[in-house]
């Protein structure tokens, strides 16, 4: 039976895993990305035992694993000094552990697999239109060398969260959006934290205030918090020797209606996004690559919805509950997560339960 042609629409990590996943099966594919060129700001940092297993396969994980920096352990810290570590290096898997390694970083190496597999990213292009026929859709493609149209192909939309490819065919993006902001840097910064090697570090202060420093390698931390003066949840002493870049930003959580539609896909932000808690993001837009290159190639795509929607869904919920108990502002919860919820991740078995949501496994 010959292969269908992909065609993807987004060339992030997503998009880029489904372009390696398929273009090693042998599968037709070309990939588009609206951007001159690659990003250098890094957004996800998180890399689990999931994707690196997924990843395995097309030649990607030993990269990662050269490029980033292992986690070994989330410290909690919260109340009168106390702390609470998870230790990310008890996961039962051979890949114990997280790589931390800044989203730009992740693309480019993702990038330069896909061209040793002789598959460029099309810059400069975009979705105008997707066209219904009879047989599906058409996608009418604009970009710096005039129009196209795309015929008798499956089209992936892995075009983020504001997703074209989504909204052309009539997708509900169901959920919430959460009206408080957070704000990110990534800083050089000399702190007594350096102490504990490569250590995730979470503070929970009692007015609500949440800050987390996931370290990047040398001095360089991720620093991400609901407090618009970002560095004010470190404790002291603390000296910031270099401010790299600062955002903010706000949170949904919403899920698509369907992943499918006739011969078209959602996959990764486009089908589905949450809050940064556990860092499943990108994670999950992998596993949502590898899958779906995976039932094509299986010629099994009618499963897809059926497979991942309620895998997302399920992540949504674990994710928006932490979230809740993590920024809550009512004096009670803080008294309850403080001296009932956090102090419950001492035993082995709840540590367990966490591990199993943060390494997606």
């Amino acid at each position: 039976m010959d292969k269908p042609s992909v065609f993807i629409i987004g060339a992030g990590p997503t998009g880029l895993t489904c372009a390696i996943e398929l273009a090693r099966r042998g599968i037709p594919v070309r990939i588009i990305e609206k951007k001159s060129e690659p990003e250098h700001i890094s957004k996800a940092i998180g890399i689990n035992p999931r994707s690196l297993t997924l990843l395995e396969a097309s030649g990607v994980t030993p990269r990662l694993l050269t490029k980033g920096l292992k986690l070994n352990r989330m410290r909690m810290h919260y109340g009168d000094d106390k702390q609470i570590a998870i230790h990310l290096d008890k996961i039962p898997h051979k890949y114990n552990f997280l790589i931390a390694l800044p989203q730009d970083e992740t693309e480019t190496i993702l990038e330069e697999r896909l061209n040793e597999l002789g598959v460029k990213v099309e810059r400069v292009a975009e979705l105008d239109d997707l066209i219904e026929t009879g047989q599906g859709y058409e996608a009418l493609i604009k970009s710096q060398w005039g129009s196209e149209t795309i015929r008798n192909s499956l089209i992936i939309g892995a075009d983020g969260a504001h997703s074209m490819t989504r909204k052309q065919i009539n997708v509900d993006f169901e959920g919430i959006a959460i009206e408080e902001p957070w704000y990110l840097a990534d800083v050089h910064i000399d702190w007594p934290y350096q102490q504990n090697g490569h250590d995730a570090q979470a503070f929970f202060q009692q007015d609500g205030t949440v800050g987390l420093t996931f370290p990047l390698g040398g001095t360089r931390y991720r620093l991400l918090s609901n407090r618009e003066e970002v560095f004010g949840f470190l404790p002291k002493p603390y000296s910031i020797e270099d401010s790299l870049w600062e955002s903010q930003f706000k949170l949904s959580c919403r899920l698509a209606q369907t992943f499918q539609k006739a011969n078209v896909f959602l996959a990764g932000d486009a089908a589905h996004i949450h809050t940064p808690v556990g860092g499943r993001g990108m994670n999950l837009g992998i596993e949502d690559a590898c899958v779906l290159a995976d039932y094509i190639d299986a010629g099994k795509t009618d499963r897809y919805t059926t497979d991942r929607r309620p895998a997302a869904r399920h992540v949504i919920n674990m994710t928006t509950k932490f979230y809740n108990l993590m920024t809550t502002q009512s004096p009670m919860k803080i008294w309850a997560r403080n001296h009932f919820m956090l102090p419950l991740l001492k035993f082995s078995a709840v540590q367990k339960q966490q591990l199993k949501m943060i390494s997606g496994l």
